[in-house]
């Protein structure tokens, strides 16, 4: 099963730029990318020991061209990232999916994220696959992610907090 995450529209990307602005570092970016649509919260999937999912966040390129260096998770307990890729969406990008989301048909145009070039004006999902790697409550503060615009290196870190459960009440 794939849950979805809509594109965030352009107020919400500027939305966050102000409130970044505003408030200094923080889990904010000091580059022009923002992992996600500007909230918070927590993501919980169901995964028994030894499965995998894919982790996505949404972020909108403003200007570039960017180059991706790094994917990864801010403080994972109990799990590896396997892999880390990005492709570009219009409209719906994953949230999660246990297995290649057959229902996206822009996940056909991934590719692996570091080294990936990011076009100004393009909404992309960049996505870690992770797994799972005992039978103890799995989880990651957020997602991460450092990059090169115009040959200045930023990172940026996600709101979403990552939970793999044996079951998510």
């Amino acid at each position: 099963m794939t849950k979805h995450v809509k594109a965030p529209g352009r107020w919400l990307l500027l939305a966050a730029v102000v409130i970044g602005t505003s408030l200094g570092s923080g889990q904010v970016g000091e580059g022009p990318l923002h992992l996600g649509g500007g909230g918070s919260g927590v993501l919980c999937s169901p995964l028994r020991e030894g499965g995998s999912i894919l982790l996505g966040e949404v972020v909108q390129v403003p200007q570039g061209p960017i180059t991706v260096e790094a994917l990864g998770l801010v403080h994972p307990e109990g799990l590896r990232v396997v892999d880390a890729v990005v492709f570009p969406i219009d409209g719906l990008g994953i949230g999660s999916s246990v297995g290649p989301p057959v229902d996206i048909p822009s996940w056909r145009g991934r590719v692996p994220a570091a080294g990936a070039q990011l076009a100004a004006g393009t909404t992309y999902d960049v996505v870690v696959e992770v797994s799972r790697l005992s039978d103890a409550d799995a989880s990651a503060q957020a997602m991460s992610m450092t990059y090169s615009a115009r040959g200045v290196e930023h990172s940026t870190v996600g709101t979403t907090r990552y939970e793999l459960k044996d079951a998510c009440s």
